[in-house]
């Protein structure tokens, strides 16, 4: 059996499991549930919005019946109805939905609708009379590290400050602010008019993730004693789904920003007015990058998509692979609210792919290809699923587009790695064009960092290749160096690659007579990493095990890691002078067998029981 929670060198116990005398009775009949109905969280739109699915993120199950969302029915109980199919007016919208089973046994849920204007600020032209403070801003200090006086007068907000601890205060702890605002995709700018009595700082913060990750933003400005405008731009990269994003002047102590001491905790008073957010523009995502999908997914170690017959196949849509030139940093990966993706890196293992790492689930509307994205992964999937997951078989298409990929303009005007590709003629200096002739292949231009800087390239006995250095403008690629032909190996290295931005490769027989088959390629150009010889060091351990399969030893800093030692790697040739090997009392050891193949790639192949006492080293342990 397998063990929860227990590493993968201890995992299987083997025994015998003794069972009889097992009987199937009748129970009681199963009472019938009300069906399960699910919404999600309340919906934002923007004024204006013309897409809005009304049972979108609604969910029902029963234990009986097969529901759908074909049974939910919904009823608008706004005072003003929302009217679907039009541009989307500002208000608040209830939706209340229903399901009933087969037995009459109904289920309702709630939500709301908010339309909104994006990042509404009221004006300053109307006062809460007992507080002083403009209708729609708020104005808090904490108890004992913070205080002032607000009033607010022909439309300017005046703070006197009378409390900052400049000791074990904070920043924050002195705010003016607005919240509950709502955060829309959009570049933006926050300008507002403000001065003080004396010189001093403040921070002006927003904070309020809108329910998909939005960053908090927060920047210091020096107030002088002359009215200014200042202006501060920001983007929202994504629609918010909550209306929490708030607008906030700091004027707490200053003694934990970074640049400031307590001489900067200045008690004067502030003034603001003319404060506004405007949209300046819409967001540039670049081009939307187009891929294919299939049913099914890709799991762990895996070098197919998964078959039919796997019972999760129907929950999934993926993502026929990508590469890294295609979604390089500055892309934009985009997943729609209900929806989640798995991000899955392959590599490439002759004409297919083999997963090398999965990430978690992302809900999270927007994520940003930045430098850390790719790592040392060279092609990307991504497998699809609703949340919760279920089966999408129907409605596949519809699944997959819930991802959107965008990268920046231009990407597809760049050179990108593709596959190494062979057609038939050659190219001489400054071409820009193939010549067509049967006497000659031809791979297709790639980065040197295609071959991974280590790679050797190696022709049949009659045939010769050349290097060509090309380089690559305005959609073309121009030949600017082919080298002499030769039939001894080529190291593709990056002392080879210095200065060769992309590179490609001609092969021909020895008297450049002789046709050639594309097809025929793979048996005349051998391709592989250079050779690295395996050398014995001297016997040494670390904490850790080699387990089965594994390419390197499995380290770790646990209680369980710390009950083995690990050897390195030793040919056979390092025992030949060993005839036995001595194991004490209370321990045990297993012969491990690792394959080499000669490019530095170790790989367990087999591994012995646990072995005690003395172990002779014959042939049937040493092979």
């Amino acid at each position: 059996m397998k063990v929860d929670g227990v590493p993968a060198e201890e995992q299987t116990v083997l025994g015998e499991i003794y069972i009889s005398n097992v009987e199937i009775v009748s129970g009681p009949e199963l009472e019938n549930q009300a069906p399960t109905l699910t919404a999600t969280t309340n919906i934002l739109l923007p004024v204006g919005a013309t897409s809005f699915l009304v049972k979108g993120g609604i969910t029902v199950d029963d234990d009986f019946d097969d529901l759908t969302l074909d049974d939910v029915t919904y009823t608008d109980t706004s005072e003003v109805p929302f009217v679907i199919g039009s541009p989307a007016v500002e208000g608040v919208y209830t939706f209340e939905y229903s399901v009933t089973d087969s037995e009459n046994l109904t289920t309702t849920a709630t939500r709301t609708l908010y339309v909104a204007n994006a990042f509404e600020l009221p004006d300053f032209t109307e006062v809460d009379p007992n507080s002083g403070v403009p209708v729609g801003w708020t104005a808090w200090h904490e108890d004992t590290r913070g205080g002032f006086n607000i009033s607010t007068t022909d439309e300017v907000v005046e703070i006197e400050i009378t409390n900052i601890d400049s000791v074990n205060g904070n920043m924050w702890e002195n705010q003016f602010k607005i919240t509950d605002l709502a955060a829309f995709a959009g570049e933006y700018r926050l300008s507002f008019q403000a001065k003080a009595d004396d010189v001093r700082s403040i921070v002006v913060a927003m904070e309020g993730n809108g329910g998909v990750d939005i960053e908090n933003i927060s920047f210091n400005q020096e107030l002088t004693t002359e009215w200014n405008t200042y202006i501060f731009d920001f983007s929202v990269n994504v629609d918010a789904t909550i209306k929490n994003r708030n607008l906030q002047f700091w004027f707490g102590s200053l003694v934990n920003r970074e640049g400031f001491t307590a001489a900067d905790d200045i008690l004067t008073t502030l003034y603001f007015k003319n404060i506004s957010i405007v949209k300046t523009a819409d967001i540039d995502y670049g081009d939307e990058l187009s891929f294919e999908f299939q049913q099914g997914f890709y799991s762990d170690g895996a070098t197919e998509v998964s078959p039919e017959t796997d019972a999760l196949y129907n929950n999934y849509a993926v993502v026929t692979p990508i590469v890294k030139g295609l979604l390089p940093v500055g892309s934009s990966i985009m997943i729609e609210e209900g929806y989640q993706y798995r991000i899955i890196f392959l590599e490439k293992v002759g004409d297919g792919f083999k997963v090398v790492h999965r990430t978690g689930n992302f809900t999270d509307a927007y994520q940003y290809v930045n430098e850390a994205f790719w790592g040392d992964y060279d092609y990307i999937s991504f497998n699809i699923s609703s949340v919760p997951t279920g089966d999408i078989s129907d409605r596949l298409a519809e699944v997959a587009g819930m991802l959107t990929l965008y990268h920046p303009t231009g990407t597809l005007d760049n050179h990108i790695d593709y596959d190494l590709e062979w057609s038939n003629g050659f190219v001489a200096l400054n071409d820009t064009d193939v010549t067509a002739s049967d006497n000659y292949v031809i791979s297709n231009p790639l980065t040197p960092e295609f071959y991974s800087l280590d790679t050797v390239i190696e022709v049949a006995d009659g045939y010769k290749f050349a290097y060509v250095v090309y380089s690559f403008a305005d959609g073309v690629y121009t030949a600017t160096e082919v080298s002499d032909y030769q039939t001894e190996s080529l190291w593709v290295d990056p002392v080879f690659a210095e200065d060769k931005d992309l590179i490609g490769f001609i092969v021909t027989t020895t008297n450049e007579d002789t046709a050639i088959l594309v097809a025929d390629v793979d048996t005349i150009v051998d391709m592989h990493p250079n050779a690295v010889p395996h050398n014995d060091e001297t016997l040494s351990f670390v904490t850790g095990y080699w387990a089965d399969n594994a390419t390197e030893i499995t380290t770790g800093d646990t209680s369980f890691h710390k009950q083995y030692a690990a050897s390195n790697v030793l040919s056979k040739h390092y025992f030949e002078s060993v005839t036995e090997i001595m194991v004490p009392d209370g321990y045990t050891l297993k012969v491990i067998y690792i394959d080499y193949d000669g490019y530095g790639n170790y790989v367990v192949t087999s591994r012995t029981s646990s072995l005690t006492g003395t172990i002779t080293l014959d042939s049937a342990i040493l092979g």
